[in-house]
């Protein structure tokens, strides 16, 4: 039997993202999900400060995304390792005009 552990965070920041932890601690699995009632436009989504995916858009209402390595990429187009140890989470949307982190340090600056 494999452990299953689900984490949340609370969605008490300015888009209502959430951080859904599950899986097992060699292998968990991440995924964002949008509790507002509004469509998150432009999304860019940056894992440890480093790798990035972007999708038009993530639905309200508990719209989501699972993070993986294969669907991150660095600025010059590399993908992430498939063994990526992630440590930061920052969301960035276009449309409502927000960024937030949700696992880790602080927001990422460019």
């Amino acid at each position: 039997l494999a452990f299953a552990r689900i984490y949340s965070s609370a969605t008490s920041n300015e888009i209502n993202a959430l951080l859904v932890v599950s899986g097992d601690a060699a292998s968990p699995i991440y995924m964002i999900k949008n509790e507002s009632r509004t469509i998150w436009e432009d999304v860019e989504i940056t894992v440890n400060g480093t790798y990035r995916s972007t999708l038009a858009r993530i639905p309200g209402e508990g719209g989501s995304t699972v993070l993986s390595a294969a669907g991150l990429f660095d600025e010059r187009g590399r993908s992430a390792p498939p063994r990526l140890l992630i440590t930061d989470i920052a969301v960035k949307v276009r449309d409502p005009e927000a960024e937030v982190m949700l696992l880790g340090g602080s927001v990422p600056r460019r």
